[in-house]
Order: structure tokens, then C-alpha cells, then sequence
């Protein structure tokens, strides 16, 4: 295993190498005043260092087949004097998709977060007397219709709710139910969300 870590390091060097030196004779043709050898040796190197998370990000399983199949090197091969050959434009475009993807891990990760909050929240005790808000703040007090509307939220079917559900459920007018909620989330108790189709949801908040 260790052998094969070496071989395919001193593959994706000599290619950064060899399609640095390619990219910079293309440079020197275009323009002769900017191209520079050694910066495109080490960024030829750079980008052909970089193919392995690229294969990762594609999917591709060809890094696993080396061993296996000697024609797939000279794929492997291939992707690195291309990648060594275009540096500046491959290393540009795959740093901008691993910020992507990295903050399109994040939006899902807040999302799913945001997501579970109620359901964790009703898997919980909460405690006989709540005095300050998640932010520290002192709480609302909760008058008898609030605390209706937040018994009604946490006892229903579902997790995430509706106001046509909770109006109906607690057999009130629809600007009554979402006066309360507002309340209920200005003092933190529950939290709101839209979905995929512009519905509001309302949940019990984790406290």
C-alpha cells in the first residue's frame, strides 16, 4: 500500500512537472512578459496534486482501480498533465466548487438542525419554570391563551404545525392562533419555519 501512495505522489509530481512546463511555453507564446518558469512549475505541480480530491468530488472510483488495471494509470496520468497544463483555471474552479459544496453542507446542516428542534423538544422534560430566553433575556410571561396555544403545539400528531391545524385543533379564529404564536416566538417558546412551498410551520423550541 505504501509503495502505491509513492508511485502515484511521484506520478502526479513528474506530470504537474511536465504539464507546467507545457503551460509555460503556451504562457511564453501568448505572453512572453508574464510567463514564468518556476511559477509554473509549482503550480503545474499544485493542480496535478489536487486531481485525487477532484476524482473524489466526480465520484470516481479511479484512484481505487490503479492497482488493478495498468490502462487506468494512463488515465490518471492524463487527468494530471490536463490539470497541470490548465493550473490556474482548474485551481480556480475547484476551489469555487469545495466552497460550494461546503456551504451547501452548511445550509443543509442548519436546515436539518432547524428541522429537529421540535421533534428533540418534545423527547424532553422541560423545566417547571422557564425565567430567561436562550439569548439570555428574561422570558415572556405567559398568559392563559399562550400557554393553550403552546400545549395545543406541543401535544399534536405532528412536529412541525400548521395554524390551520392548530385552529382547528384548538377551535379559535385564525388571527387569534397566529397572535399567540407570534407571542410564543417573540418570547423564544417556539420557533417558525416555510417550507418547500411557502407554508409556515410552527414547532416547540428546545429549552
Amino acid at each position: 500500500m505504501a509503495s502505491s501512495i509513492w508511485t502515484i505522489l511521484a506520478v502526479m509530481t513528474f506530470a504537474g512537472a511536465f504539464g507546467g512546463l507545457v503551460n509555460y511555453f503556451i504562457e511564453r507564446r501568448d505572453s512572453p512578459e508574464k510567463s514564468s518558469m518556476l511559477r509554473s512549475l509549482v503550480v503545474g505541480i499544485g493542480a496535478s496534486y489536487l486531481v485525487p480530491l477532484f476524482l473524489n468530488m466526480i465520484s470516481s472510483d479511479l484512484m481505487r482501480q490503479l492497482d488493478q488495471d495498468a490502462g487506468k494509470l494512463l488515465v490518471f496520468i492524463g487527468f494530471c498533465l490536463i490539470a497541470a497544463i490548465t493550473s490556474s483555471a482548474f485551481i480556480r474552479s475547484l476551489s469555487d466548487k469545495v466552497l460550494q459544496k461546503a456551504a451547501e453542507a452548511k445550509r443543509l446542516s442548519k436546515e436539518l438542525s432547524e428541522s429537529m428542534m421540535p421533534i428533540l423538544a418534545r423527547e424532553m422534560e422541560p423545566p417547571l419554570k422557564r425565567t430567561k430566553m436562550e439569548n439570555g433575556e428574561e422570558a415572556i410571561p405567559l398568559d392563559p391563551e399562550a400557554r393553550k396555544t403552546l400545549d395545543a403545539l406541543g401535544s399534536g400528531k405532528f412536529a412541525w404545525r400548521t395554524i390551520d391545524g392548530l385552529q382547528q385543533q384548538m377551535n379559535l379564529d385564525q388571527d387569534c392562533v397566529e397572535k399567540q404564536l407570534e407571542k410564543l416566538l417573540q418570547g423564544g417558546y417556539v420557533v417558525c419555519r416555510e417550507d418547500a412551498g411557502g407554508i409556515k410551520r410552527w414547532g416547540v423550541a428546545a429549552r
